[in-house]
C-alpha cells in the first residue's frame, strides 16, 4: 500500500502534469507548428510543471514548518508562565507535528525501502540480484592518465581528457562521410563481390511501413520504467503514465522521421556514463566502457526499428553469427569450436584457432559503410530515413562528478545503450565474414564436404584455419581491406591463437611473421576455455567454475537472506552459469565434484544447519509440494537431451549440428 503523503503528492503531480499536457496540446497542436517543435517544446513545458510542483510542495512544507515553530515558541512561553495540562497537550501535539514534517522525507524513503524489500527481497528480482552482485569499485576518478602519459587530477581536467579521447574515437575518419562519392563507390564495389542476401518485396514493405500506435505501445511495454533517462530527464515512467495522451504525438513524430524530417540536435544528445572494465587499471583512460544514456523518445524509435529488424536477421545473417540473432545461442559456437578442436587433434589436421580482438568494435563502425550495406541488402528508403534520423547529428557529453558537461559531435559508431545497436553491428560484420568464407586462399577445417572457417558472437570472432602459412596472411589482407572501408580494426597484438597439431617450427615461423600471441594450453572464447587437448576440456573449465561458486556461496551465507530467498539465489545466479557450461561444452561431468557442489548448495540453503526437508522433496515443483530446488544432475541430463533434439534441426540452420553429422560420417 502506498504511503499517504507520498501517494497524495504523486496524485497531485500526475493531475497537474495531465492538465498541463492537455492545455498545451489544445493551444499548440495546430497545423502551423511542426511536430518536432511541438514535441520538444512540450518537454520544456512539462519539465517546468514538474519543477513548479516540487517547488510548491517544498514551499508549503517550509511554511508549515515556520508556522509550527512559531506556535511551538508561543506555547513554550505560555507553559513557562502558566503551566497547565491543556497547554502541555497542545505543546506535545505541535512538537509531534513538527517532528513529523522533519522526518517526512526520511520516513517516506524508509517506508518505500521497507515495503520494496519486504515484497521483493526474497524473490528472483532486482534487490536480491544486487545483494549477490560482486562489489565493484566506485567510479570517483581520483586521477586519469591519458594516452600520452599525462596525469589529470581535477574534475575539469579529467572531463577534458575523456572528452578528447572519445572525440577521437567517434571521429576517427573525418573524410569518411556519406557525401564522399569515391568512398561510397569503393564500398559498393566491395559489397558487389560478396554474396549478400537481400530482402524480398514483402519484407521490404513491412520493414519500411508507417509506424503505428500499436507498435509504439508494444515497444513501450517492453521497456523498464525506471531505466536511467537521457539528458532531457524523462523516463519511461512518464511515457507509460501519459501514454494515451502522448501516443498520437509520438506516432506523428516517428512517421515524420520516416518522411525524412531529422530530429533536432538536442534530441540526439546522449550522456556517456563510464563503467570500469574488470581487471583493468582504473587510472588508464582506456579502462572504461562508455554507456550512452539516450533520450527516451529516441530509444523508443530505436526499439521499434529493432523489433522490425529482429525477424529478418536470421535471413540476412549467416548461421556462423549467433550474437543477438533470434533463435541462436552462444553455445552453438562454443560446441562447434570444441568439436573442431577435437577433430583437428584426433585426425592430426594442422590447424590454428585464432581469436580476433576488435578495437572498440561498436564505436568504430562507420556510417557510410553501414548505410550503403543496408541499401545493398534491400532495405527501403523509408526505413533508411528513419535510421538516418537517429544518426543525423548526434552528440554526446561525458558525465564526470564535479565537472560541467561539454557536448561533442559523433561521426561513427553504434552506441552502446541503443536497442538497435546489436542488430546493426551483426549486419555490419556480415560482409567481412562472407569475404573470409568465400576466399579460396583461406583454408578452414574440412569435415566431410563441409568447411568451417569461422564463428562469431558480436565482436568475438574465432577463425579455424588450416594451412596457416597461406591462410593467415590472406586473412590479414581481408581484414585490412574491410578496415579501410568500414573502420573496423583488429588489435593484432591482443589477438590470441591456439595451434593444434602444428610443429614447433611451424609455430615459430608464424609468430615471426605475425605478432599474434600464441598459447599452447588454452584459448578463452565466449567464457569457455578451449584446450589443444580435448581430454583437458573438463579440467580447464569445470573445477574453476565449481570453486568460484563454492566461494560465492560461502560469502552469501553471511547475508541476512531468508530460506526462500536462498532458494531463489540458486535459481537466479548459480543455475544459469551452470546451465551455460552444460550447454557450451560437450564433455561428461565428474560425479563426485557435482555431488560436492550440490552439498555446498544444501549447506547454503539451510544456513549451515541441519536439513529439515528431504532433498528429493525440495526438488519437486511447487505444484507437487516442493520448491523447485535445482537438481544439478537432472539439469545436466536435460541439457544433453536438448542437444539431441537440436540434432534434428534443418540442415544449415545450426552449424554445430551439421558438424556433428559430418563428424559421425567420418568416424564410420
Amino acid at each position: 500500500m502506498e504511503a499517504g503523503p507520498l501517494a497524495s503528492f504523486e496524485k497531485g503531480v500526475r493531475k497537474a502534469v495531465g492538465s498541463a499536457l492537455d492545455s498545451y496540446l489544445l493551444l499548440n497542436d495546430t497545423p502551423d507548428v511542426s511536430i518536432h517543435t511541438l514535441w520538444n517544446a512540450h518537454k520544456a513545458v512539462i519539465r517546468g510543471v514538474l519543477i513548479s510542483q516540487a517547488a510548491y510542495h517544498k514551499r508549503v512544507k517550509l511554511q508549515a514548518i515556520v508556522t509550527l515553530q512559531t506556535d511551538l515558541r508561543r506555547l513554550e512561553l505560555r507553559h513557562k508562565r502558566v503551566p497547565t495540562d491543556d497547554t502541555l497537550a497542545q505543546l506535545n501535539r505541535v512538537r509531534a507535528d513538527l517532528n513529523g514534517l522533519f522526518l517526512d522525507d526520511v520516513g517516506r524513503s524508509l517506508l518505500w525501502s521497507k515495503r520494496r524489500y519486504y515484497e521483493r527481497a526474497n524473490k528472483a528480482d532486482t534487490p536480491l540480484a544486487r545483494m549477490l552482485r560482486p562489489r565493484h569499485r566506485t567510479v570517483l576518478f581520483p586521477l586519469i592518465r591519458d594516452k600520452k602519459g599525462q596525469v589529470h587530477k581535477s574534475p575539469e581536467a579529467i572531463r577534458d581528457a575523456f572528452t578528447e579521447y572519445f572525440t577521437n574515437i567517434y571521429n576517427h575518419s573525418p573524410t569518411h562521410e556519406i557525401g564522399n562519392r569515391d568512398l561510397i563507390d569503393s564500398i559498393e564495389m566491395y559489397l558487389k563481390h560478396q554474396s549478400l542476401p537481400t530482402l524480398d518485396k514483402v519484407q521490404s514493405i513491412l520493414v519500411g511501413s508507417p509506424i503505428t500506435e500499436e507498435e509504439i505501445g508494444r515497444a513501450l511495454g517492453l521497456m523498464k520504467p525506471l531505466k536511467a533517462p537521457g539528458p532531457d530527464g524523462f523516463t519511461y515512467r512518464y511515457y507509460k503514465a501519459f501514454y494515451p495522451k502522448l501516443k498520437p504525438i509520438l506516432c506523428r513524430l516517428f512517421n515524420a522521421a520516416r518522411e525524412g524530417a531529422p530530429f533536432p540536435a538536442e534530441s540526439l544528445l546522449a550522456t556517456i556514463v563510464l563503467l570500469p572494465k574488470p581487471g583493468k587499471d582504473p587510472e588508464n583512460i582506456d579502462s572504461y566502457r562508455p554507456i550512452s544514456l539516450l533520450n527516451t523518445d529516441i530509444k523508443l524509435l530505436a526499439k521499434i526499428l529493432a523489433l522490425r529488424l529482429d525477424p529478418l536477421l536470421p535471413v540476412l545473417v549467416s548461421p556462423d553469427q549467433v550474437g543477438f540473432i533470434p533463435g541462436r545461442q552462444a553455445y552453438d559456437n562454443t560446441r562447434r569450436a570444441a568439436d573442431l578442436v577435437w577433430f583437428a587433434e584426433t585426425y592430426q589436421r594442422p590447424s590454428l584457432f585464432l581469436s580476433l580482438d576488435a578495437e572498440k568494435a561498436f564505436d568504430r563502425a562507420e556510417w557510410p559503410f553501414l548505410f550503403t550495406l543496408l541499401k545493398h541488402l534491400g532495405f527501403p528508403p523509408t526505413f533508411l530515413r528513419m535510421l538516418s534520423a537517429l544518426y543525423a547529428s548526434p552528440g554526446a557529453q561525458i558525465l564526470i562528478p564535479g565537472a560541467d558537461r561539454i557536448p561533442f559531435g559523433i561521426r561513427n559508431g553504434t552506441r552502446q545503450g541503443c536497442p538497435l545497436s546489436p542488430a546493426l553491428f551483426a549486419l555490419f560484420l556480415e560482409p567481412l565474414l562472407l569475404a573470409i568464407k568465400s576466399d579460396a586462399g583461406i583454408s578452414g577445417l574440412t569435415v566431410g564436404d563441409l568447411e568451417f572457417k569461422l564463428s562469431a558472437y558480436a565482436d568475438d570472432v574465432l577463425l579455424s584455419l588450416t594451412d596457416p602459412p597461406t591462410s593467415l596472411p590472406r586473412v590479414m589482407d581481408l581484414l585490412g581491406a574491410f578496415s579501410a572501408l568500414s573502420g573496423y580494426k583488429i588489435n593484432i597484438t591482443k589477438s590470441e591463437a591456439l595451434p593444434v597439431a602444428l610443429t614447433a617450427e611451424a609455430i615459430a615461423n608464424l609468430s615471426s611473421s605475425c605478432p599474434i600471441r600464441f598459447t599452447q594450453s588454452e584459448l578463452v572464447y565466449l567464457g569457455v576455455r578451449l584446450t589443444s587437448c580435448s581430454a583437458d576440456l573438463y579440467s580447464a573449465n569445470y573445477p574453476r567454475l565449481f570453486a568460484t561458486l563454492k566461494a560465492e556461496l560461502e560469502c552469501w551465507n553471511k547475508y541476512a537472506i531468508s530460506w526462500l530467498g536462498r532458494l531463489n539465489c540458486i535459481k537466479m545466479n548459480v543455475l544459469p552459469r551452470l546451465l551455460y557450461m552444460f550447454q557450451a561444452l560437450p564433455v561428461p561431468l565428474v560425479a563426485s565434484e557435482v555431488i560436492a557442489l550440490q552439498r555446498s548448495i544444501d549447506h547454503f540453503i539451510w544456513a549451515g544447519k541441519r536439513c529439515r526437508v528431504a532433498r528429493h522433496t525440495l526438488y519437486r515443483p511447487r505444484s507437487l509440494g516442493g520448491l523447485g530446488l535445482p537438481s544439478l544432475f537432472t539439469y545436466y541430463y536435460a541439457t544433453q537431451l536438448a542437444q539431441v533434439v537440436a540434432w534434428h534441426a534443418p540442415a544449415g540452420s545450426r552449424r554445430w549440428v551439421d558438424l556433428i553429422w559430418k563428424r559421425s560420417l567420418c568416424s564410420e
